[in-house]
């Protein structure tokens, strides 16, 4: 009898063995691509940035991230973060810690499955370690699916206090950006006025360059824009000119534009004077 039962106990020990590493097995070819759990040292983007890249570029992720200056002329190097505010304006916070990936993925347009299957499993491992740190997923800057379009790229962002951190798949080249700022109040309090003085609500603005009662002002949509020049009386703004191509001389001349804002003009269609 107690042969019987060693021999069951046995048998019971190596099943329950085997179990385990068939599940662990299984587990570690699902999740290829676990990453070792991160603290941040403090909520800093430059912390959060370095951390992450040094932990990514050292992990099984099939990603690796480049910075600034390892980034040839050729490529382009994101230096900025767009975050829609609590009360719905577009904010560009050209003061953003960022790292790009390598390589690229694959980015199917008007599909109903555009992000190929390792994007997906890096976006749940980086959202798990942000999670962890205590952000919080901001919905209102949040891609809502993979294939919805809002932001043209597929975007996730997190915050926590002060800090916001955005995961980015660039629709154009496919390359995964990761950008992190701590200053969107100091751009927030710099571009308000604008925004609501000229009413736009659908983009962002930067380089103002602002001469007496003139500015001039660049406009970004999400793939495009416009530079405007304008009028400044109190609050009150007014348009005067808007285009991507210097403005007519003569306009400048009979609205009184300094020469400084608006640097050549069009005498004509084709003249343009300096």
């Amino acid at each position: 009898m107690n042969k019987i039962l060693k021999i069951t106990i046995i048998i019971a020990m190596t099943t329950a063995l085997t179990g385990s590493c068939i599940f662990i097995f299984l587990n570690i070819y699902k999740n290829p691509y676990k990453v070792k759990s991160i603290v941040f040292a403090d909520n800093k983007p430059d912390t959060i940035i370095n951390s992450l890249k040094q932990t990514l570029n050292g992990s099984s992720l099939p990603i690796k991230f480049l910075d600034e200056d390892q980034i040839t002329s050729r490529q382009w190097f994101p230096s900025s973060e767009w975050w829609i505010s609590d009360d719905d304006w577009n904010i560009i916070d050209k003061n953003a810690v960022s790292i790009i990936s390598s390589d690229a993925f694959t980015i199917i347009h008007d599909s109903s499955d555009p992000l190929d299957s390792s994007v997906k499993k890096i976006n749940r491992s980086l959202s798990k370690i942000f999670l962890d740190n205590g952000f919080a997923l901001n919905i209102k800057n949040s891609s809502k699916s993979e294939t919805d379009q809002k932001f043209y790229d597929y975007i996730i962002a997190f915050q926590k206090e002060e800090t916001r951190c955005i995961l980015m798949i660039n629709k154009d080249n496919g390359q995964y950006v990761i950008t992190c700022s701590d200053r969107f109040q100091e751009a927030y309090n710099e571009q308000i006025p604008y925004l609501k003085g000229l009413n736009i609500d659908n983009g962002v603005v930067y380089g103002i360059e602002r001469i007496g009662n003139f500015a001039t002002i660049s406009v970004g949509l999400r793939r495009t824009g416009h530079f405007k020049i304008i009028k400044i009386d109190g609050e009150k703004m007014e348009e005067i000119f808007r285009g991507q191509e210097p403005p007519p001389c003569n306009l400048m001349t009979e609205s009184g534009v300094p020469k400084e804002i608006y640097n050549n003009c069009f005498i004509d269609s084709y003249n343009l004077k300096y």
